[in-house]
Formats: structure tokens, C-alpha cells, sequence
């Protein structure tokens, strides 16, 4: 009984910590905020928080908050000592590295895919091993790898399933895979879930609680929803499938069977049917004084901003994020969808004027380490 209580409670301990740490790592708090958030008495933190100082896990900041009087000493993590690796795995290649808690790239390196999905996975394996030796990053220091891969996912048991034009990686069980070669914990995510919560953690997003990513490129149109700081899912681990809201309920027939998805009407593909442009890029180069181009942005400004409207009509998104192609010369564009956003929402009169913002954000191996730190932080802020 007394080994049974000794393990529970080091167990207890262990998981308070993190708990700790979890919290510190998403904003700098002290003492007394910490314990009012995770119910815990102020001397159980401060016993902890002085081991975690001594562990070298957080410290002591000068930062304080605003207000006059005495001020609380807040406690952050050593963001620049702990990393997270990630792994991106896309049709024509594979990229993997390290950031720090900061959100900083420390190295990264890519590598071409190949219809031998173990094959490759090893060989990420290997380069990531590799950096770990090379810069010198301890293993006590590293939280974990976040993976991310083209939809859709078993992300509970880190499986890719059947994304459309990616057969050799149909059914891979790519945590499994990697579990061999690496002792880490891991995460797999839909590679737009992951740009969505990179741009929650480090980028336009940081100052919003529910936010929508948007990313159109050739492929198809992606989406990840981030509802009251929560990455949106349903039982099946699927969030938003945004590329499959239909907008014309008798239209053009979909490959997930569907009809009148918007994927069949906004995606670039789409938009350049039938039209003389090769790119989207050509298409914005031409489009100040070439009639066809205007008409085809014209069209891609309403399909878009049809879809958002319906998106924040149901949850009252803070503010929507497009990425891909549609970055290019995207001024113009943007306005016009917020333009008509504006019109057609239903809380018109609330909220900031421009919903609608476009970002630069590339997915890459960073992008996947955010998914993880995501995942990690959920972990431990569940626990209470």
C-alpha cells in the first residue's frame, strides 16, 4: 500500500508540473494566478514552482503586468532550452526539424517522397536523430513530434487514410511507423488544422479566441476552425471540411459525392476552367486592365466570401486567414471579400469592420512542431 501511495503521489506531482508548465507556456502568470487557475494551493505551487526553478524548467521574469502598487513576480519558460520536432508530409516531398518554444526554426532539412512510405518515414527518422546529435539538443528538452499530412486523418491513431491523389500513403500508419526508429511522444494532424494553429500560436490569430484558416491552392480548398481557443473537431477527429460546404445544391457533382461543393467552383483549378489563364498568378497580373481576369477575381471574391459568410453566420468567427495562391497581389481581392462579407453577415453592425485578412503563412516543418505544442498543451490543460 505505502509503494502503491508513494507512486500515485510522485504520479500527482509529476502531472501538477506539467500542468504548470502548460500554463506558463501559453502566457507568463504568477504564482497566485496559477494557483486560482488549476485549483491548486498556494503553497503546493510555490513548492513546485521553486523545483521547477531549480530544474531549470521556468524562472523568475521582470516582466510585470500593468497597475500601480506592488507588482506579482511572473514566472515563463525557458522558451529558447525546450523544442519540438516536426515532420510535413506532402506528395512531392518531406521536411523535417526543430523549433524552440519561441516558435523558432533551429534547422530543418527536406527531403523527396517516394512511393515507399517506410522507406522515407525511416529516413526522417534518421535526419531528425541526426539534428538532435548535431545541435545539441538534450533529450529531457525535447516535448515531442508533431506530424502533418494531407486529410483524411486517423488522428487518433496516427493513420493516414485516403487522401485523393497520394495512393502509395493510403492507409499508413505513420506513428507506428515512426515509433520504431523514435522514442518521443507524437502527434498527427491535418495539415490545415496545424497552419490554423500556427497562425493561433505565432501568428495573425494570436489576439482572437475563434479564428477560421483558409488555404487555396491547386489542390483544393483547406480549412481549420479554432473556436474559443479550442481547434474545432467532431468524434471522428474531422473539424472543418469547408472545401465540401455545398453552395449550389443541384451544382457541379464532387469526388466525395457531393454536389455543388465549393471546391468545384473556388478552388484555382476551378476558377481557371475554360479560361485562358494558366495560374493565378497570370490571372492577377492581367486583371487591372483585362476584362476576363477581372471577371474571374470578381467570381473567386463571391464564392469565397459566400462560404465565410455562412461560416460566421454559424459561429461568429473573430476573423478568417487565407493563405496559398490567392496571397499573390491579393489587395484587391481581400477588399472586395469583406466587401460583401460585410453586407451579407448577419451581425453586421458588431465586430471589426474587416473579418477577412491573407496571410503568407507556408506550411513547412514548423508548422507540424506547432501542432504538437497544440496537442501538448491540451493535454495538461484538461488534466483540470
Amino acid at each position: 500500500m505505502c509503494m502503491k501511495r508513494a507512486i500515485n503521489l510522485r504520479r500527482m506531482k509529476h502531472t501538477n508540473k506539467r500542468m504548470i508548465f502548460g500554463s506558463v507556456l501559453e502566457c507568463p502568470c504568477s504564482r497566485a494566478e496559477l494557483a486560482d487557475k488549476l485549483h491548486l494551493s498556494r503553497a503546493a505551487i510555490t513548492t513546485l514552482t521553486e523545483e521547477m526553478i531549480q530544474e531549470g524548467l521556468i524562472y523568475e521574469t521582470s516582466i510585470h503586468g500593468g497597475g500601480v502598487g506592488r507588482h506579482p513576480v511572473l514566472l515563463d519558460v525557458r522558451r529558447e532550452e525546450f523544442y519540438i520536432g516536426g515532420l510535413i508530409i506532402r506528395r512531392r516531398d518531406l521536411e523535417v526539424g526543430f523549433i524552440n518554444l519561441a516558435g523558432e526554426t533551429i534547422c530543418e532539412k527536406a527531403l523527396l517522397n517516394s512511393d515507399n512510405p517506410w522507406e522515407r518515414l525511416a529516413e526522417s527518422a534518421k535526419i531528425l536523430k541526426a539534428f538532435e546529435k548535431e545541435h545539441d539538443l538534450s533529450q529531457e528538452r525535447i516535448l515531442g513530434l508533431g506530424i502533418c499530412a494531407p486529410g483524411p486523418l486517423n488522428t487518433i491513431n496516427g493513420t493516414i487514410l485516403n487522401p485523393p491523389n497520394f495512393a502509395s500513403w493510403r492507409n499508413v500508419p505513420v506513428i507506428e511507423i515512426l515509433s520504431k526508429h523514435l522514442t518521443w511522444p507524437m502527434q498527427l494532424y491535418n495539415v490545415t488544422d496545424a497552419l490554423a494553429l500556427e497562425e493561433k500560436h505565432y501568428g495573425a490569430g494570436q489576439n482572437y479566441a475563434s479564428i477560421m484558416l483558409l488555404h487555396i491552392d491547386t489542390e483544393g480548398i483547406g480549412s481549420g476552425i479554432i473556436v474559443h481557443n479550442q481547434l474545432f473537431r467532431d468524434i471522428c477527429e474531422i473539424g472543418g471540411m469547408l472545401g465540401h460546404m455545398s453552395i449550389c445544391y443541384n451544382g457541379k457533382r464532387c469526388s466525395c459525392g457531393n454536389r455543388g461543393c465549393l471546391e468545384m467552383y473556388a478552388s484555382i483549378r476551378a476558377i481557371l476552367e475554360g479560361s485562358r489563364f494558366g495560374s493565378w498568378q497570370e490571372v492577377m497580373d492581367a486583371a487591372e486592365n483585362d476584362s476576363e481576369a477581372k471577371q474571374l477575381v470578381e467570381r473567386e471574391a463571391l464564392y469565397i466570401a459566400t462560404a465565410i459568410t455562412n461560416c460566421i453566420n454559424m459561429i461568429n468567427l473573430e476573423r478568417v486567414i487565407i493563405t496559398g495562391d490567392l496571397y499573390y497581389k491579393h489587395a484587391y481581392l481581400e477588399r472586395r471579400i469583406n466587401e460583401i462579407v460585410k453586407k451579407r453577415m448577419i451581425l453586421r453592425e458588431y465586430g471589426p469592420e474587416n473579418r477577412v485578412m491573407f496571410s503568407n503563412t507556408k506550411s513547412c516543418s514548423r508548422t507540424a512542431a506547432i501542432g504538437f505544442l497544440n496537442a501538448y498543451l491540451q493535454e495538461y490543460n484538461a488534466a483540470h
